[in-house]
């Protein structure tokens, strides 16, 4: 997911400095994970290690809601259109219709077009039960011809 969010930020040409900086985060992180728990520990009690991951996990995940954007398509897709419906309704209320009309149709005033702005990603999303089924299913669907690979090697070499 870091990837992706990396390249929505970010161009090609400038997307070297957050990867490298990503991943060293992650190395580093791996690294001094243990050396700043055994210090917690050996400080404290074994249970403030976990309440300081809970509070930094805290902290984090409030900054992200208040601070950061979202750079998904498919969201900024569906916001736009929900933001593009609502003035067109507050318009269509007001006695403004935005359509194109012939000329016998706009004297007659009488025909009115609505416009209203759909998003393909909106309409092809699926129940939560079908989406959490597919998400516990689908792990098993991609690892299962590496198993049954692994399998037929076994055999293989036991022949």
């Amino acid at each position: 997911m870091v990837g992706g969010v990396i390249s929505d930020i970010y161009k090609t040409e400038e997307r070297n400095t957050p990867m490298a900086l990503f991943s060293g985060s992650v190395m580093v992180g791996t690294a001094l994970g243990p050396l700043v728990s055994g210090f917690i520990a050996q400080n404290t009690s074994w249970r403030w290690i976990f309440y300081i991951q809970l509070i930094s996990c805290g902290i984090c995940t409030l900054t992200i809601i208040l601070f950061f954007q979202e750079t998904r398509g498919s969201v900024l897709l569906s916001r736009k259109a929900e933001m593009l419906n609502r003035w067109y309704e507050v318009r269509e209320q007001r006695g403004y219709f935005m359509s194109v009309l012939s000329s016998e149709e706009a004297q007659s005033g009488t025909i009115h077009q609505r416009i209203r702005w759909k998003v393909k990603s909106d309409e092809d999303r699926r129940n939560i039960y079908s989406m959490i089924i597919l998400s516990m299913y689908r792990p098993f669907r991609v690892l299962s011809p590496i198993i049954c690979h692994e399998a037929d090697k076994t055999k293989l070499t036991k022949l």
